[in-house]
């Protein structure tokens, strides 16, 4: 194992330590009533959502957002996607031994199948005024960065893709696109949210920028991205690791497979981290602590 690939383990050590920590916690708790408004859509309806919203990150139906206490704003064009619709069939469900699968009442529980498709209209949050979520704008960073200029300097020759700013919706901070094949922030951000912005971004640049990551869940490029921003920004000390544990947690731990698929992202997650930390200590000469 390399000098860098040790850093980096131990960094990702710590990222469980703190994952663990964090399940018990209220803000965890928070998040996850949050999170559990979102769905995880199909790669199909990913599809349809960022051809008529390419900068959409937190899409929910009208309602969800009025119980989200956000509000969509009068004139806001909906994005249309696509949601199954299910009937039960004249069958009974049965297990693998071939036993009738009873409900709570002790009666038999009715097959039920995909019979078509209908339409329905969803909005992003940059669609929306009303209460921050949890976990998400209420995080923003207003520490000082040192040597600010150099370490975005550092991070823009880094970085796989060019770097630019433009004026984004409210609640977008910035994003990654394969197709252009650019990273875009925000603009009017602080100096400490630009950089893990960028750590952000960069992780997506470096893990989902090929064709073959285009099928991949949604919610697993998020949790491989801001693990690797995690790492980058312990190892600068930047003080995002609420915001990081948050989201990753929110997912993983929704149940025992995703936090598999969690474990068997670390070595995606250590190669990526290596190589970015790599470029920036090259860049830079050597490790700052870059918040004060």
């Amino acid at each position: 194992m390399t000098k860098q690939n040790e850093k980096v383990t131990a960094l990702l050590e710590q990222l469980e330590l703190g994952l663990d920590n964090l399940f018990e916690s209220d803000n965890y708790r928070k998040w996850l009533e949050t999170l559990s408004h979102f769905h995880a859509y199909s790669f199909g309806n990913t599809v349809l959502i960022a051809s008529q919203c390419p900068e959409a990150t937190r899409v929910a139906g009208y309602q969800t957002w009025k119980k989200l206490n956000r509000q969509v704003r009068k004139g806001e064009k909906a994005i249309k996607i696509l949601a199954p619709v299910i009937r039960k069939v004249d069958e009974i469900k049965k297990d693998k031994n071939g036993n009738p699968i009873l409900n709570k009442k002790g009666e038999p529980v009715q097959e039920e199948r995909l019979v078509g498709y209908r339409t329905v209209s969803v909005f992003d949050i940059s669609q929306t005024d009303g209460e921050e979520l949890p976990g998400l704008a209420s995080y923003r960073m207003d520490c000082k960065v040192q040597g600010y200029d150099r370490l975005f300097e550092a991070l823009k020759a880094v970085s796989p893709v060019p770097v630019r700013f433009q004026d984004l919706p409210r609640g977008t901070y910035g994003y990654f696109s394969r197709k252009d094949k650019e990273i875009v922030l925000s603009q009017g951000m602080t100096e400490a949210d630009i950089i893990s912005t960028l750590f952000h971004e960069m992780a997506h640049s470096v893990l989902h920028g090929t064709e073959a990551a285009a099928d991949m869940d949604t919610h697993i490029k998020e949790v491989e991205a801001e693990s690797v921003a995690y790492v980058l920004s312990s190892r600068f000390g930047l003080p995002c690791e609420e915001v990081s544990l948050s989201y990753i947690a929110g997912w993983a731990s929704m149940d025992q497979e995703k936090r598999k698929v969690l474990k068997k992202a670390m070595s995606r997650i250590t190669k990526a981290s290596s190589q970015l930390l790599k470029g920036i200590e090259e860049a830079l000469g050597e490790i700052e602590e870059i918040c004060a």
